[in-house]
């Protein structure tokens, strides 16, 4: 099942396809993701810098790019 990404400052019921986590930051001290959307390919939609909680319907994907890369910024940290 493709995790969902929900954009919170883009409209208040908009759910986006979420294609893989490609990286995380500290940015202003809050986590952000860049992820990769789907059906944006070729895109300058097709990755972004997302708040964690864009995330909250990805936590498996989440998950898994922390298992992967141990060493990112993650919650918490």
């Amino acid at each position: 099942m493709t995790p969902l990404m929900r954009i919170k400052g883009f409209a208040e019921h908009c759910l986006l396809l979420l294609s893989q986590i490609l990286d995380s930051r500290f940015r202003y001290g809050k986590l952000q993701y860049l992820v990769e959307r789907k059906g944006y390919l070729n895109t300058t939609d097709q990755t972004s810098w997302e708040p964690a909680d864009n995330l909250d319907n990805a936590q498996e994907v989440v998950r898994d790019f922390h298992q992967l890369y141990w060493n990112k910024p993650k919650p918490g940290k």
